[in-house]
């Protein structure tokens, strides 16, 4: 019995989420590169998908070592390990690496790896590991305030000089295609990149605890963070939402993203139950969580970022009403998603139908394996 199966058969869970623990955690083993050789070496690299993506990317790759570090911490180590290896002398931790050496270095994507590298490690501490990641991260979170902040707040950029900076911009939000970026993407402070940003602080604080380092600088730069997006992000009537930093202006565009506040912590009650409302409204967010609200003008529920379903944003947002309390809204949307990914039958998919809950995008998915198992196991 490999330790997989040995992890999944010490999981107490019902019937449905044995056999999706069983399918996401095989398909991520499957989806590791067998043959090599390879620019990374001898690291065990998983890539999204082997029907679709042949190389590894950023954020796909923290949310797979999230995952697979329950029952290999080694695998989960790897998949941070790649992007260390890989980074530039500017701190910026590459958008992707082929698998034939190229890399995609005029983007990075967001920030998630410091928390994701955190995950790992609490499950199997490596001080070596630790010094190490505290070393990049750091280098990491330099090179985004020399970069993609403008005043208080990050935004999305590129470096490409090809005319196409936006759409380069968009790529590395992750959300490539998204209506919140339709009026533009570098001139945006974006709600959940400086979320990931204050995760960023709490785990290069964590780092430096753990290293017995001042942590104090780290607590610091999270603390004005928090009072900026409080300040700039959040509307009244509205809730939290992307900002123009050039006017200031809300976007008025309500996405997952807007959660994610509740999901790092921060939100106040009265700013939590706003956007629960939000998330229990049928016009809104109930029952698929889809990647922009069901009424905004521009949403559709199959068109890639445009109103899908997306387990990794779902998740956040979801995880965050559950922290505040709203347990009903939030276990119902799960047991929607869930219940679609189940009843999928031709695999794991990119993302989901919001409607209809049919798959959609690349076959057997990495990340939508690694947030099915975070949603039955840490929810």
């Amino acid at each position: 019995m490999s330790v997989r199966e040995e992890w999944l058969k010490k999981q107490n869970v019902n019937q449905r989420d044995r056999q999706l623990l069983k399918r996401a955690s095989e398909i991520l083993e499957d989806n590791i590169l067998k043959e090599g050789p390879y620019p990374w070496g001898s690291l065990r690299v998983i890539v999204p998908s082997t029907t679709t993506y042949a190389g590894v990317w950023n954020w796909d790759s923290a949310f797979h070592a999230i995952a697979t570090s329950r029952w290999d911490a080694e695998l989960g180590y790897e998949q941070c390990d790649i992007f260390m290896d890989s980074q530039l002398d500017n701190g910026m931790l590459i958008d992707m690496q082929f698998a034939n050496g190229r890399i995609g270095d005029g983007a990075s994507k967001p920030p998630v790896f410091p928390w994701a590298f955190c995950e790992v490690y609490k499950r199997k501490p490596d001080r070596k590991r630790l010094l190490r990641a505290y070393d990049s991260y750091s280098k990491m979170e330099n090179y985004w305030v020399q970069n993609r902040k403008t005043g208080p707040l990050f935004h999305y950029d590129a470096a490409y000089d090809d005319g196409h900076v936006d759409m380069y911009a968009k790529c590395e939000s992750g959300w490539d295609t998204s209506v919140r970026f339709d009026n533009g993407v570098t001139n945006l402070w974006a709600i959940d990149l400086n979320c990931y940003m204050i995760m960023t602080y709490k785990a290069l604080a964590f780092m430096a605890e753990e290293l017995h380092l001042n942590s104090s600088i780290w607590q610091a730069k999270e603390a004005e963070l928090i009072n900026a997006v409080n300040q700039y992000l959040w509307d009244d009537n509205i809730g939290f939402c992307d900002a123009y930093s050039d006017t200031h202006r809300v976007s008025g565009i309500l996405s997952p993203a807007s959660f994610m506040p509740l999901f790092v912590g921060f939100a106040s009650d009265k700013q939590a139950e706003k956007m629960a409302q939000a998330a229990k409204d049928r016009n809104k967010f109930f029952p698929g969580m889809p990647t922009v609200s069901y009424d905004n003008a521009k949403y559709n529920s199959a068109d890639y970022w445009r109103g899908p379903t997306w387990l990794n944003t779902a998740y956040f947002a979801l995880k965050g009403l559950k922290n505040y309390g709203y347990t009903e809204t939030a276990e119902t949307i799960k047991e929607v998603i869930l219940n679609w990914c189940s009843n999928e039958k031709r695999g794991i998919f990119e993302y989901y139908n919001s409607k209809t809950g049919e798959g959609l995008g690349a076959l057997n998915f990495g990340w939508s394996c690694a947030f099915i198992i975070e949603f039955i196991l840490n929810f």
